[in-house]
């Protein structure tokens, strides 16, 4: 689902990680290794000329926070662009990447380039494939059918019941003796450890919270035109399923790319592209609701498919939460509305002379429902919402960059090539941000009307980043075996203070291809 996902293992010194194992699971990649503490280390991303967004914005999972975990969904937005559409992905992460793009490209950067039209016929081309996902190895659980402790009652929900060997809580010695238990005293706080056993059933939860998933990817492409006017357009539609229940990420896409020459000094070419995207999520990381700790916290003597009467599932361990409750009952979505849009100029006036300007946008809107219905059962944690829990959060990011470059390229006699290179650089982001939670939900009603207690304040914020760059950088060549290459740069952010609003980076390098040296020798193999 993740186009970051096809660098694994191709891209030499980076290091790619999934951060998630949502189906929408956003990766991580590192060209220079970690470069700040708290900031991201994550590379400069672009679309066909395009400055991207590719952060991880919480618009769920927020109900964590009155937990204290403060942990941020995995999904991030790279996730909108179908792999499908991708022609070839360049990565750079040296010097290079500093001289086209500044200080923001300080953690490297990765181009994206999507396919174009070609001249001729029209051609249409339709792919489809089918997958299945499944938990590749389980972790091993106890089936050992005793437990220490003293048993409370039949389905183990009284407080003892809570720990399964220190029993400080409720039992004292004198008790304990009277029950005709056997225990010993350990630790500084001389806790009290029953030596006694008794027979329990013992279940494997993964059993019941993963299950085998499916997903189809299609993929429908239309290409034509002539050799002054061509075209690409594109659709696609993603669905998978996850291997935990009740989570699924889908996808639909559109992409259109226009190419015309416009003279024989001047080309242009304009790309769209659009994306909806809907997930059906569950708590997860460092997060007391998700399944996953739950199947680790409790212990393995509960039946957590056990039901009511009615249908509804029974308690397992006191203060918990059943994570089928988590699984069945949770409505966790996030959906995204997104468009990139590109425009690009290529002029060339005079032989060795070049004009390159690039104007692109970035928008979209990123929308959280979160609900929590109230826990059919007593005895949990307030901590878990058992009155009920809703929440809503929207994230709307817009980013616009303009880009000039300038390149004359000459030489001095046989031997001596010249690169002259200049340009100027503008990028304005603008993320605006709002949330609500609520609890003590009304029945019935599904969104932040249910809830009688706004236990937080409203949160909105508003940020605006504006950065421009200008550069010039020279490069000679000689014999196309040695290079030197002299820059300077200056770079301005609206993040610094006014009094230091420009900063310069100068830059010398120099290299030497000594393949060249070999070419024109009489070595031969042997």
């Amino acid at each position: 689902m993740n186009p970051l996902g096809a660098l694994s293992g191709k891209v030499a010194g980076a290091q790619i990680s999934q951060n998630s194992g949502d189906p929408s699971g956003g990766f991580s990649i590192r060209l220079r290794g970690a470069s700040s503490i708290k900031g991201s280390s994550d590379p400069l991303y672009i679309v066909d000329g395009v400055i991207v967004d590719n952060s991880s914005q919480n618009v769920i999972n927020r109900s964590a926070d009155a937990m204290t975990t403060s942990f941020a969904a995995g999904q991030n937005r790279l996730v909108d662009i179908n792999p499908n559409d991708i022609e070839r992905i360049e990565v750079l992460n040296g010097a290079s990447a500093a001289a086209l793009y500044g200080s923001r490209a300080s953690n490297g950067v990765v181009q994206i380039f999507t396919k174009r039209g070609r001249s001729g016929k029209p051609s249409i081309e339709f792919s489809t494939s089918a997958s299945m996902s499944q938990l590749r190895q389980k972790v091993f659980m106890t089936d050992y059918g005793k437990r220490f402790g003293v048993k409370g009652n039949d389905r183990l929900e009284t407080a003892q019941d809570r720990l399964t060997i220190l029993l400080n809580v409720g039992l004292t010695e004198a008790q304990l003796t009277a029950m005709g238990k056997n225990f010993v005293k350990v630790g500084p706080v001389n806790r009290l450890l029953v030596t006694d056993q008794y027979d329990v059933q013992r279940y494997d939860y993964q059993d019941n919270i993963f299950q085998t998933a499916f997903g189809t990817d299609n993929y429908l492409s239309v290409k034509g035109g002539t050799d002054k006017s061509n075209y690409y357009a594109s659709f696609g539609y993603a669905n998978n399923d996850g291997i935990i229940l009740n989570t699924n990420f889908k996808k639909y896409t559109g992409r259109l790319r226009l190419n015309q020459t416009l003279s024989s000094w001047a080309t242009l070419s304009a790309g769209l592209g659009y994306t909806l995207s809907k997930s059906q999520d569950m708590p997860n990381g460092n997060n007391f609701f998700s399944p996953i700790s739950t199947m680790f916290i409790i212990d393995n003597v509960w039946n957590i498919d056990e039901r009511s009467a009615d249908g509804t599932l029974k308690p397992v361990e006191l203060v918990r939460m059943n994570p089928l409750t988590v699984l069945e009952t949770f409505d966790i979505t996030q959906q995204t509305n997104r468009t990139i849009g590109d425009i690009s100029l290529k002029l060339f006036p005079f032989k060795g002379f070049r004009v390159d300007y690039t104007l692109g946008a970035d928008n979209y809107s990123l929308q959280g429902n979160e609900l929590h219905p109230r826990v059919p059962y007593t005895g949990v944690s307030a901590d878990f919402f058992p009155d009920g829990y809703v929440g809503v959060a929207v994230s709307n990011v817009s980013q616009i960059n303009s880009d000039l470059l300038l390149t004359y390229e000459t030489t001095f006699g046989k031997h001596i090539t010249s690169t002259t290179t200049g340009g100027y650089q503008y990028q304005y982001a603008q993320t605006d941000f709002a949330s609500v939670e609520g609890r003590d939900l009304a029945p019935l009603i599904r969104n932040i009307s249910a809830a009688s207690n706004l236990f937080k304040l409203p949160a909105q914020s508003i940020s605006q980043f504006s950065l421009n760059g200008y550069f010039l950088q020279e490069t000679f060549g000689f014999k196309d075996q040695l290079f030197v290459t002299l820059a300077g740069r200056i770079d301005g952010a609206s993040a610094f203070s006014k009094e230091n609003q420009n900063n310069f980076y100068p830059k010398a390098s120099m290299s030497w291809v000594a393949s060249e040296m070999f070419k024109s020798s009489n070595l031969k193999k042997t």
